[in-house]
């Protein structure tokens, strides 16, 4: 387990400058998901592996204490979209890496995918998925292989792994 920098004697204002300093070239979209601590949670992972942005795509509202002391720390990162399609008009220019896996699908192992440049990685809802627009509109579709008999991995997880998987192939080619 790795050990949280010292903050103590440090402002608000000073932490979020440190922390926007180390900011990784990636970010994460949260799309239309009902559960509060599994946002609260990808919002944590986000901040443990310091995205550039956080977008919030049809999510009403989270559990702040989910994501423990490191909302206040990445509020002014993150993106509040009130629909998909706006999400989608707003960053057409963007590469956006869908997560998903379904019967079918055509995706991208994780384990050997090579992120394009600044990448979006997009998270769907635990009920539906992915929307099916957003596949249309991704540069990449990958999945996460799986040992077990689960079809799928919890969203906070998948996204934990997805960003280590993005900053340890990123800090492996330096």
């Amino acid at each position: 387990m790795s050990k949280a920098p010292d903050l103590s004697g440090k402002t608000h204002e000073e932490v979020c400058i440190e922390m926007d300093a180390k900011r990784q070239q990636v970010s994460i979209a949260i799309f239309g998901s009902l559960n509060e601590f599994n946002i609260g949670g990808m919002i944590r992972a986000a901040h443990n592996f310091a995205v550039k942005e956080i977008h919030l795509v049809e999510v009403e509202w989270f559990y702040k204490k989910g994501a423990l002391s490191t909302y206040k720390y990445e509020k002014h990162i993150i993106q509040r979209w009130q629909t998909l399609d706006k999400f989608i008009r707003g960053t057409k220019d963007r590469n956006i890496v869908a997560l998903e896996k379904r019967e079918g699908l055509v995706s991208h192992d994780l384990r050997t995918y090579l992120y394009p440049e600044f990448p979006i990685l997009f998270f769907g809802s635990e009920k539906t998925g992915v929307p099916d627009v957003v596949l249309e509109n991704a540069k990449d579709i990958v999945h996460i292989p799986m040992l077990g008999m689960n079809n799928d991995h919890n969203v906070t997880s998948a996204c934990a792994i997805c960003l280590y998987d993005f900053y340890y192939k990123h800090t492996m080619a330096l």
